[in-house]
């Protein structure tokens, strides 16, 4: 897995052993080597991301996600101050995670569970 800092605070040099605890911004998660099966499923796509958000504290509003032809899926979690977004490709064995929240999230929990549910279904 790899993180991408898309928005870190002035602080974000203090950060050289992983995700902080709580954080407000943007993050982006790959995920490589995950199970094509675990990524092919979108009810189980689906419940991963939401007990995600559940994970990090996020007040869940809603959440859309559709299959990509000819295999993917692609997926949003609505949350009260921002979202969680995913895109699988499970023929790549990659999920791509976007987390934009303008307040501070668990999101070190979100990590653990996107890495034990996509690459130990």
């Amino acid at each position: 897995m790899s993180l991408r800092y898309l928005d870190p605070p002035p602080s974000a040099a203090a950060w050289p052993i992983g995700v902080p605890e709580d954080l407000c911004g943007e993050i982006a998660m790959d995920f490589h080597h995950c199970l094509p099966a675990a990524l092919a499923d979108i009810a189980f796509v689906r419940a991963t991301l939401l007990h995600a958000a559940e994970a990090a504290g996020a007040v869940i509003e809603t959440g859309s996600f559709h299959a990509i032809e000819p295999a993917g899926i692609c997926g949003t979690v609505l949350v009260a101050d921002g979202h969680f977004s995913v895109q699988c490709s499970p023929l790549r064995g990659h999920a791509a995670v976007q987390v934009f929240t303008t307040e501070p999230l668990r999101l070190s929990s979100v990590r653990c569970t996107l890495t034990a549910a996509f690459q130990s279904h």
